[in-house]
């Protein structure tokens, strides 16, 4: 008898282990520490991105292109087009010019106002942070986005905005086409709160095929559906993050603290990411790699009478 309690208390203590391993591990992926979880994370992201994008591809060019004129499928096609090209382009920006600071010319006699990283072993800019991720220092550093894999900050903040307003107008446009086929494919003709529950709130519509109450086409369209207005969701309040830290030139460091020392008066601080000319910037938005000069390569590296409102 006590021999079986020892054993029912061993497997049961064993069970709880390995479920709060699998919570540890979980916890760890989501919220990475080191830069291989970093990078383990953005594969993940990065498909995530990917898997939204081919689904909805799918749903329209199967469910709503065919049904429409010659002329509407050509321009169907344009935009779908236009969609992948600049939202690859600011990915692709964002991730090459990653704002590294990997200068050791003022190791010995750093500029005043630099501090000294302890992890790096040299003195960074003003507003400069470590990134355990990155495992380096970041200038001007935001804040580090898993989808693209490197840290907003100096120099990529402003094609990462490109990057969310133009996954912010894909989803309205996958939307906009997909949520009508909802009426067709998926909503059964009538509704009670109980199959609104079941219908309608993640994860309970994967399961309608199984118990008949709907199509797989019709919980595919569904899923794209909602996966769509998530990142919707996400883009928009991201978007809106990103606008704020523009116009007060912050931070994110700079916004936990309620830091509005650099800010110098909103046009100043949207040329200060966009450049003096910001018609230029409108064209950037449909240019990806177009050179823009900003001022904030001057705050560091150049004029001095911009190291403070950098």
């Amino acid at each position: 008898m006590y021999a079986d309690t020892v054993i029912d208390v061993a497997i049961s203590s064993n069970k709880t282990h390995k479920s709060r391993g699998c919570l540890r591990r979980t916890r760890r992926i989501v919220n990475a520490q080191t830069p291989e979880e970093g990078r383990r994370l953005f594969f993940c992201s990065k498909w995530v991105i990917c898997g939204v994008i081919l689904a909805s591809l799918l749903v329209i060019n199967l469910f709503n292109v065919p049904n429409t004129s010659t002329n509407s499928q050509t321009l169907h096609l344009f935009l779908h087009c236009l969609f992948i090209f600049q939202i690859y382009s600011h990915w692709k920006q964002v991730r090459r010019l990653q704002p590294l600071f990997n200068d050791g010319v003022w190791i010995d006699n750093p500029p005043r106002g630099w501090e000294f990283c302890s992890i790096c072993h040299t003195h960074r800019p003003p507003r400069s942070h470590h990134c355990p991720l990155c495992d380096s220092c970041i200038l001007k550093r935001n804040h580090h986005c898993h989808f693209t894999g490197v840290c907003i900050g100096l120099g990529n903040q402003r094609n990462f905005v490109f990057f969310i307003l133009w996954i912010i107008l894909a989803c309205c446009y996958g939307l906009l086409l997909c949520a009508p086929l909802l009426s067709k494919n998926y909503i059964p003709l009538e509704l009670s709160w109980r199959l609104l529950f079941g219908y309608f709130l993640p994860p309970f519509y994967i399961f309608m095929p199984l118990l008949g109450y709907s199509s797989w086409s019709g919980s595919f369209i569904m899923i794209t559906v909602a996966s769509q207005f998530a990142a919707l969701l996400f883009s928009s309040a991201l978007l809106q993050h990103q606008t704020k830290l523009i116009l007060n030139n912050q931070t994110d460091y700079d916004h936990r603290k309620k830091n509005l020392s650099y800010s110098k008066g909103t046009l100043f601080n949207l040329r200060l990411i966009f450049g003096p000319h910001l018609s230029l910037a409108f064209l950037s938005i449909f240019i990806p790699r177009l050179n823009v000069r900003s001022r904030e390569r001057d705050c560091i590296y150049g004029r001095p009478q911009y190291t403070k409102i950098m």
